[in-house]
């Protein structure tokens, strides 16, 4: 399946999926928070599909790197659990220039690592 076929295909079933969540558990907490989560997901792949650059690049401006080149995705770097492995290189505030990764996984946060 192209990434093109697979955003299509999860951007329609993200109606139905926030909808299946309303039986899922008795405590509404607990289906706000699991529907949030799904939703989350979601989102986070499509915006991989879309571009697998930009989460990482948005993740690097937040900590203030700047001048940042994506070089592609980078073997070995992340951990077993991580399915977003993003390569750069960036000057800190300091001008220093730093070679490293992003990594993420599904319904978790990023870690920049480096070199």
């Amino acid at each position: 399946m192209s990434n093109h076929e697979l955003l299509e295909v999860l951007t329609k079933a993200l109606p139905y999926v926030e909808r299946a969540y309303e039986c899922a558990f008795p405590d509404q907490a607990q289906n706000d928070y699991l529907a949030q989560n799904i939703k989350d997901a979601i989102e986070e792949i499509v915006m991989y599909c879309k571009d697998p650059d930009a989460s990482a690049m948005r993740v690097l401006q937040q900590q203030g790197y700047n001048n940042i080149k994506m070089t592609g995705h980078k073997f070995f770097m992340c951990g077993d659990n991580d399915v977003y492995a993003r390569g750069f290189t960036a000057y800190t505030k300091d001008s220093i220039l730093v070679k490293g990764c992003v990594c993420s996984g599904i319904n978790k946060g990023y870690t920049i690592r480096f070199e």
